[in-house]
């Protein structure tokens, strides 16, 4: 009798014990949506929390898949990335195949030589490469799969083909060639840099209600370097291109604000709102911050489905390539890998936040007259304001007025007392920028001067002219205007 009570209450319990759980469940996914009200994702409840077994951990722990799903079918891409991570140097080419990643034909350590001569590196890594492709061609060819007269070699390249869940032709393997260089020190060095700004970060994207594993989207981006320009001209820690930078941030001949780490996270945080709202989805909002949010659009709409795998693994858009179809796979190794980078790194030490303060200047003045009137160094400033053009910096065009300089912090009174024994020759309370106009049908120099806010002599000596009554079309004219 006391056995059947004590069951009868152990039952009751589990039975409360899963009805909170589904409760609690209810109430997660019904938090787990965009808000009606200020158009940001609410995970809130959600956010990923640092390990108790490590509370003086930098970055955080992997969180609950809910946001993040890692499929199985993912999980060779996953491991392909973390060992590009946590293995192989940048002083090793890895040569893989482009779709199947997990199929590493060779690790080529590269000499000296290699690693500073592009024509030798490229004939080692050719060489390597035909010789893998003689292989394929062989296997493709052999009639019957004749393994007793391949080589131990050709049997491993066998195997590996063979290894792929479906049927994956030698010959289509004999296309797909790649070479990934290995990532190890510049990932080390991208947590020493990412540790200055990370927490800033994260509670940029917590006041956008954004998973705060999203701040790790930079280690695939930049490295965390603010200096980084691609091909593409994509800048800063978030490789924003310029024409997606302009509708966040301030980009003209003096700053380029891609460059600052928290405005262009803000920047990020938007743009990735913008991404979850039309997508619903963070694999899919990922994946659009390389691929773009059409892109994904149309890989829905042709794959008919929202799974990340199945769109990796099936979609065939032209322009949907290596980098776009491994985006995803890449974030969730650095997730992983940053969480745990203890195992992987061991100890690291990490430089303390920048601390500073922010010196508004009131005029327009050059480094070096800055530099010359207030205790000031160079390097500091230069660290400190990563935004700052070069020929700010420089001094070939002047700091802008009303700019928000930042300086090492307790400096601003010192800096306030310094920077009014500047003589007032050496500052302006504006200055001309010269713009160009072409000249077009029925105008004259006072048309364009007001057009301009400038003046007829000064466009006149701006641009040496004998007959200012004479204009023709289609002619280029220089105009200083005020700034």
């Amino acid at each position: 009798m006391r056995t059947n009570i004590y069951f009868m209450k152990r039952n009751g319990y589990l039975l409360l014990f899963f009805l909170s759980g589904a409760l609690l469940f209810l109430s997660v996914q019904k938090d787990n949506h965009l808000s009606s009200t200020d158009g940001r994702p609410r995970y809130n409840d959600m956010q990923a929390t640092q390990s108790p077994a490590e509370p003086d951990s930098l970055f955080l722990q992997p969180s609950n898949p809910t946001f993040f799903p890692y499929p199985d079918g993912l999980r060779p891409q996953v491991e392909f990335w973390k060992k590009i991570f946590t293995e192989y140097t940048s002083r090793q080419a890895i040569i893989h195949d482009r779709r199947h990643v997990n199929i590493i034909y060779a690790v080529i350590d590269m000499t000296e030589e290699q690693r500073y001569s592009v024509k030798a590196r490229r004939k080692t890594i050719g060489s390597a490469i035909n010789k893998y492709k003689l292989i394929l061609r062989k296997l493709n060819a052999l009639p019957h799969r004749n393994m007793p007269a391949l080589s131990e070699e050709e049997q491993g390249v066998f195997r590996m083909i063979k290894d792929i869940p479906g049927n994956y032709p030698f010959d289509r393997a004999a296309r797909n060639f790649r070479v990934q260089y290995g990532m190890k020190d510049s990932f080390q060095m991208a947590m020493v840099n990412a540790s200055r700004y990370l927490k800033d970060m994260e509670q940029i994207f917590a006041q956008y209600g954004l998973p705060a594993e999203l701040t790790l989207i930079p280690f695939a981006e930049s490295s965390f370097n603010a200096h980084v320009y691609s091909t593409a001209g994509a800048a800063g820690i978030w490789q924003l291109t310029r024409s997606t930078g302009k509708n966040y941030l301030i980009i003209d001949r003096y700053v380029d604000e891609r460059r600052d780490h928290l405005k262009s996270t803000e920047a990020a945080a938007k743009l990735l709102s913008s991404y979850y709202r039309q997508l619903e989805s963070w694999p899919l909002a990922i994946t659009a911050y390389n691929h773009g949010a059409s892109g994904m659009n149309n890989a829905v709409r042709q794959t008919k489905s929202r799974d990340i795998e199945t769109i990796i693994t099936t979609y065939r858009g032209r322009s949907f390539g290596f980098s776009s179809r491994n985006f995803y796979p890449e974030f969730l190794a650095i997730v992983e890998v940053t969480g745990n980078y203890r195992t992987y790194f061991g100890e690291i030490q990490f430089p303390p936040p920048d601390v500073y303060d922010e010196f508004i200047l009131q005029d327009y003045v050059k480094m070096k007259t800055l530099l010359k009137y207030c205790s000031l160094d160079r390097k500091v400033i230069t660290h400190l304001n990563p935004a700052l053009n070069k020929s700010v910096l420089e001094s070939r065009r002047f700091l802008p007025k009303h700019y928000p300089l930042k300086v090492p912090a307790g400096m601003k009174e010192k800096l306030t007392h310094e920077y009014a024994l500047i003589a007032p020759n050496e500052k302006r309370s504006h200055i001309y920028i010269t713009k160009l106009h072409r000249v077009t049908d029925g105008q004259n120099l006072s048309y364009i001067a007001k057009l301009y806010n400038s003046s007829v002599n000064a466009i006149i000596k701006a641009n040496s002219m004998k007959d200012p009554n004479r204009l023709m079309k289609g002619q280029v004219l220089k105009i200083p205007t005020k700034s």
